[in-house]
């Protein structure tokens, strides 16, 4: 049985649909040509409200693709905590973490830590609970 993703919109076909570029003057924060794209310290990220139950084992997982040696982060972040996984390179990363806290909701974001030259793209992203 294939569970559920939490994530809206996680490959990108409708666009930006459901998430939020954090991009200020020169940052790369986009969805383009079906996959996101985040270079220059830009962020999409996108809150999980539903679906979510405190003690559960969850994995949020994407493929990405470095572009000129951009390198990024893929975080969940719940009631201040941070969880994260560097992307450093081309390929699929993920991340499993328990939802601990009586919080409402996640935030999954993927974040640039390229300052000058290089992107991330990314693409199929899921957050699915694990059984």
């Amino acid at each position: 049985m294939t569970e559920a993703n939490l994530l809206k919109n996680g490959d990108f076909t409708e666009g930006e649909k459901y998430w939020r570029a954090v991009a200020g003057e020169g940052q790369i924060a986009t969805v383009e040509n079906g996959h996101a794209r985040i270079g220059r310290g830009g962020q999409l990220e996108q809150e999980v409200r539903t679906g979510l139950t405190v003690g559960k084992l969850y994995r949020v997982q994407g493929e990405f693709t470095s572009i000129d040696g951009g390198t990024g982060k893929l975080r969940i972040l719940e009631n201040g905590a941070v969880k994260e996984v560097d992307i450093d390179k081309s390929g699929t990363f993920s991340r499993d973490f328990i939802f601990e806290r009586s919080s409402t909701e996640v935030l999954i974001a993927l974040q640039s830590t390229t300052q000058e030259r290089g992107e991330i793209h990314a693409d199929n992203l899921t957050l699915v609970e694990q059984l």
